[in-house]
């Protein structure tokens, strides 16, 4: 599932790099918003859900 986002972010920008001159943003923070958009999917946002979401960033991006 997570190669199928990848695949899907990375052609999104491949097609925006022939753009009006803005800068595509990278995979990483397209990865992050995604994740902050899925933690707030619920409507409520704990401090283990923010402790989470900053570790797994640290960790991984």
């Amino acid at each position: 599932m997570l190669a199928n986002i990848q695949r899907f972010f990375q052609e999104m920008l491949a097609e925006g790099e022939g753009g009006a001159g803005l800068e595509a943003p990278s995979l990483e923070l397209a990865a992050a918003a995604l994740l902050c958009e899925v933690m707030r999917a619920d409507y409520e946002v704990t401090p283990e859900e923010l402790d989470t979401l900053r570790a797994q960033l640290r960790d991984h991006l």
